[in-house]
């Protein structure tokens, strides 16, 4: 087949065409005065309409089928794609079905290791309560014990202070001169046996 061939052969049809198309309607326009329909306008006017529709289906042919063919396509790829979707769809579906179903059982795997930890959690509070309170109870007792040692000694010193107080007052009140030089001299003599032993 040649580039010149197909153009001619077109050519050829379409003037073909053109003089089958122009038959009819001259003799047509020619039996207008006759009342009855003529065999042979009729024939021609139905060669005409044949020759119509070939000269339509060879021209539309190769776009009308370009146009199916492509039509075809784009509806099969949409096809495709809607069926990918759809897959895609429903396997979300099966897995959020899935995690559904197991939900309840993972809300209470959830709450019972919530609780469990809260114990846990309170156990250990408790404790460390206990701990605290305990060591509290031994330094507030060891406290205590200390104030109560110093308050002791305070008040042994007070008291040998008082009790030194009133006899010194008791001793001038009651020792005359002669009295206050024995006492002195008998002091003195323990404190130098005191010494000497040592």
């Amino acid at each position: 087949m040649t580039a010149g061939k197909p153009s001619s052969t077109k050519e050829t049809f379409f003037t073909l065409l053109f003089l089958f198309l122009l038959l009819p309607i001259n003799s047509f326009a020619s039996n207008q005065e006759h009342a009855s329909p003529d065999w042979l306008t009729l024939g021609l006017s139905a060669i005409n309409f044949v020759l119509f529709i070939l000269l339509l289906v060879f021209l539309l042919k190769k776009p009308a089928k370009d146009f199916f063919s492509q039509r075809h396509k784009e509806i099969s790829s949409r096809i495709e794609e809607a069926r990918k979707i759809k897959q895609e769809a429903e396997s979300k579906y099966k897995e959020y079905e899935q995690r559904l179903k197991h939900l309840d059982e993972e809300v209470e795997q959830i709450l019972k290791d919530a609780r469990s930890d809260g114990e846990r959690e309170k156990q250990k509070i408790i404790e460390e309560a206990e701990r605290t309170a305990e060591k509290i109870k031994r330094d507030a007792g060891r406290m205590v014990e200390q104030e109560l040692r110093s308050a002791k000694l305070s008040l042994k010193k007070e008291a040998v202070s008082e009790a030194v107080e009133a006899a010194a007052k008791i001793l001038k009140e009651n020792l005359s001169r002669d009295d206050d030089l024995i006492l002195v001299k008998t002091t003195v003599e323990q404190l130098g046996k005191r010494g000497g032993n040592a």
